[in-house]
């Protein structure tokens, strides 16, 4: 069995090898908005669109035409023209559910920073890549193993330069004779595992927001325009790009340490944007990232052949996981008591008990299959933190 998988390595050109990189993505930038007026024209003469496959033929025509077409490689071009019939085909299937979605846009050049080998052009050598119509550049980070589909060369916001490597994975057999558990993400804790576990929340964004406010403010006195300006915003993305690369970081460390030890996962199937913006939320759940954290899990389940099964979660919090009792509380109340049978819990532990009755009912698990460990009561982070769990995920 075999899927497929992104690996990221971080790129160093030299000053020449930038140069070209950067003309690249200003003639892709403006292929994508001539072929996107091509487009247009079209429709508004015929009421049609082109196809993948007429787009390759004007962009044969464009090459003879402009020569800085020909400066790229064929494929790299080929490429702007298949992100543009996706975003189009994007476009028709949100008009179909939500009639505000928007036509895909004109492209600045400070909205387009990548671009694709999708087949060909690229190779690795020693400790280079070599692309096409670029040169040999200097990599750091590992070459995945395994059959390589793409390669996507990234400028980042803070001025760095970036490989993600898409490729096919072959996944190994794994033994799933693990136990279950429920997980009850939240902001009070990251998640509380229903067998005692429990992993405290960073809050990276939170840690650095001082420092991120005072560049925000130092951007903002800079003129418009200047050199001064570029500096102190290529600043502000880095920090934010070190926010961001902590916090994936520690996704990946849980998820695995999660999916290496439980064969069935169950948490709520929150409503996120809801929670977010109904609640005033918005900053913490932000910087808690539960959507990718599930997203992560999920994968990195299935390879190992388990499950992730997502639950109703109404009442979850509320009912008592003892004797089934509702207890009612506030969003302040953080310890349940239950005044019929007399259990006394944290109540994100209660919580997330509640969700692995719900979860293995759902999931239809066997007797068997439903084995759970014996309450620990171990922060997970500090083991995380320590080294002790599995390293991040590619």
């Amino acid at each position: 069995m075999s899927t497929f998988r992104v690996s990221k390595v971080r790129l160093y050109p030299t000053v020449s090898q930038e140069v070209t990189l950067l003309e690249t993505l200003r003639v892709c930038k403006d292929a994508w908005n001539t072929l996107k007026s091509l487009i247009q024209d079209e429709y508004e003469r015929t009421g049609k669109t082109l196809t993948r496959y007429d787009l390759g033929y004007k962009i044969v025509a464009l090459k003879q035409i402009e020569p800085k077409y020909q400066k790229l490689y064929a494929q790299v071009l080929r490429d702007v023209a298949a992100r543009l019939i996706n975003a189009y085909k994007t476009f028709f299937a949100r008009y179909k559910k939500d009639r505000k979605a928007r036509l895909p846009r004109y492209k600045t050049q400070e909205h387009y920073h990548s671009f694709t080998y999708p087949q060909f052009g690229f190779k690795f050598i020693d400790n280079k890549i070599q692309l096409s119509k670029v040169g040999s550049i200097k990599y750091r980070g590992p070459i995945p193993i395994g059959k390589i589909k793409t390669f996507t060369v990234k400028h980042s916001k803070s001025g760095k330069w970036f490989g993600y490597i898409i490729y096919e994975k072959q996944l190994d057999s794994f033994d799933a004779d693990l136990p279950v558990v429920g997980i009850d993400l939240g902001l009070e804790k990251f998640a509380t595992l229903s067998d005692g576990n429990y992993i405290s929340i960073p809050q990276f964004y939170r840690r650095d927001e001082k420092r991120i406010k005072k560049v925000h403010q130092e951007l903002s006195r800079k003129k418009r325009g200047s050199r001064n300006r570029g500096k102190t915003k290529r600043r502000l993305a880095e920090v934010y790009e070190k926010v961001s690369e902590k916090r994936l970081n520690f996704l990946h460390k849980v998820s695995t340490w999660i999916a290496d030890r439980y064969s069935v996962v169950c948490v709520e199937n929150l409503n996120i944007k809801g929670i977010s913006q109904g609640l005033k939320l918005g900053k913490s759940v932000h910087d808690a990232s539960w959507g990718r954290f599930l997203a992560l899990l999920e994968y990195k389940l299935d390879e190992r052949n388990g499950l992730l099964v997502k639950v109703d979660p109404r009442n979850t919090s509320q009912t008592c996981s003892n004797c089934g009792e509702k207890v009612n509380k506030t969003l302040n109340t953080r310890t349940h008591t239950c005044f019929n049978c007399g259990l006394v819990m944290d109540r994100d532990l209660n919580a997330s008990k509640n969700i692995l009755k719900v979860g293995i009912d759902d999931a239809e698990l066997t007797p068997a299959e439903r084995r759970t460990t014996a309450s620990t009561l171990v922060d997970v982070s500090s083991l995380i933190e320590t080294g002790i769990s599995h390293p991040t995920g590619e």
